[in-house]
């Protein structure tokens, strides 16, 4: 927990954070992390709960992760997706998965699973 408060603290400061470098030093820390996605901060994931969360190929914002429920931990899993701003996912007795989804800012999931085909359809102005 050291070791990841200073990375996060050096690489703050210097502004050298950000995509891949973040990308290898969750790796170090047992994150299930792609070098394809983005993390805009690590910073609210604790160290020690970093083994339980998967981003694959995704775009994660300043997010609020939930794993613990009633003293059990459960895992999230986040692929091909993009998580806006302040969201908030919180497992509720169970894992929850992401799987091609949009999520707009100040979003909260709570439990279960979150599917969706993103299309040019389904976005406003295309």
């Amino acid at each position: 927990d050291w070791h990841y408060s200073k990375a996060l603290q050096f690489f703050s400061i210097t502004a050298c954070g950000g995509g891949r470098i973040w990308n290898r030093i969750l790796k170090l820390h047992r994150m299930d992390i792609d070098l394809d996605s983005h993390l805009v901060t690590p910073d609210p994931i604790k160290p020690s709960k970093l083994d339980l969360i998967s981003i694959k190929k995704s775009f994660v914002s300043l997010t609020l992760f939930e794993i613990e429920f009633n003293n059990r931990l459960h895992k999230i899993t986040i692929n091909g997706s993009s998580i806006g701003y302040g969201c908030e996912v919180a497992t509720d007795d169970g894992a929850v998965h992401i799987s091609k989804g949009f999520l707009l800012p100040f979003t909260r999931v709570l439990k279960g699973s979150f599917f969706s085909e993103i299309t040019a359809d389904s976005i406003e102005g295309c």
